[in-house]
Order: structure tokens, then sequence, then C-alpha cells
């Protein structure tokens, strides 16, 4: 969210107070269902002990605990009407992030599409929908914070399969690459936004 709290910053003047706390609303309700799916694919998948794999494992319905993690995005459907055209991006955003966890997709086994998609998710997006709602176009502000978000979350994924080398069942960048250079990869990522 505070990703989100940087883009209605930046605008330079102060926006609508009522759509500042619908944007909020719907990126935490998309957020709520990503992180909770995420979590019950990965344990589905991989058996990872998490949340979701507790409830599971001491007897909740499994189909009561999906139908749950698809509530905010039932609440969402309502958040709609009082949107603009900008609510493709949050579209854009569950799709992306249910390619990236779901079976048989499950994009985040690959480490380039992981890269991508999370630096997507969770920097682009979390960025460029509230300013395109509240600003109605872009600027200049609107580029250079959008590509410091994006490799920022590249950085940020790129240390989270070094620091999980071993533990997610995925095939990470220090798999393909090795550690040495999945570093300077993340340097390089980190350096980036320094320069935008």
């Amino acid at each position: 969210m505070g990703i989100a709290v940087i883009a209605i910053a930046s605008l330079g003047s102060m926006p609508n107070m009522f759509y500042v706390g619908l944007i909020l609303f719907q990126l935490l309700l998309i957020q709520m269902n990503s992180f909770s799916m995420n979590n019950y694919f990965d344990y589905k998948a991989w058996k990872e002990k998490n949340y979701i794999g507790k409830l599971l494992k001491s007897g909740f319905n499994e189909c009561l605990l999906i139908f749950l993690t698809l509530v905010p995005l039932v609440v969402m459907i309502f958040t709609i009407p009082f949107s603009n055209s900008y609510i493709w991006i949050l579209l854009a955003y569950i799709i992306l992030f249910f390619l990236y966890q779901a079976q048989p997709f499950r994009l985040k086994n690959n480490w380039f599409a992981s890269i991508i998609l999370n630096s997507l998710c969770l920097g682009l997006i979390l960025y460029i929908y509230p300013y395109l709602f509240l600003a109605d176009g872009l600027t200049l502000t609107a580029i250079i914070f959008s590509i410091i978000f994006f490799f920022y979350l590249s950085f940020h994924e790129v240390v989270h399969q070094i620091a999980h080398i071993g533990r997610d069942k995925i095939h990470s960048l220090p798999d393909a690459i090795g550690i040495r250079k999945s570093v300077n990869v993340a340097e390089m990522f980190l350096f980036i936004p320094i320069f935008a």
C-alpha cells in the first residue's frame, strides 16, 4: 500500500479523498485475494507451511476456504461503478497474479516470469493505477516512478530468490546462473532506478 500512497502524493495536488479511499480499498481487496490464493496454491503445490495449510490440516473445509479468498473480489465488483476506465489495470493484476500462482500455469516456477510478474503486479501496477485514476494521464513523474518501482521490485524478487534457494521449489535465477551472477543482476536492478 505504500507504493500507492507514494503515487497519490506524487500527483502534486490534493485529490478527491473519496477516490483516494476507493483506490486504496480496491488495492487492499485485490491484494487480500492474491496473497491468500498464493498461499493456497503454494500449499497445494509444495505443501508449504503457511496459514492456509494450517487451516486445511485442521479440517477447515477447502471449498469454504477458496470461497473466502474470493470474497474480496466479489466486494470489489461493487466498487466498479465508482471507478473509471483504468479499472482494467486491476483486472490485469488479477489475471497476471492468477497465472503467476495457479496450477497448471504456475508461472512463479520460472525465474524470469516470476521477476517480471512480481515487478508488474507489486511495483508498477500499485503505482500506476492510483496515479492514472487520479491524474487521468501519464506525466514524466509517473514514468520515472513507474520505472523506479518496477526495478525496485525486480531487485527485491532476485534477492528473494537468492534467499530462498533450495526452499522454494522453483527454477530460480540462482539455479540458472549461480548466486554470484544473481547478485550482480540484483545490483543492476537496484541501480537502474537511481539513474532514471
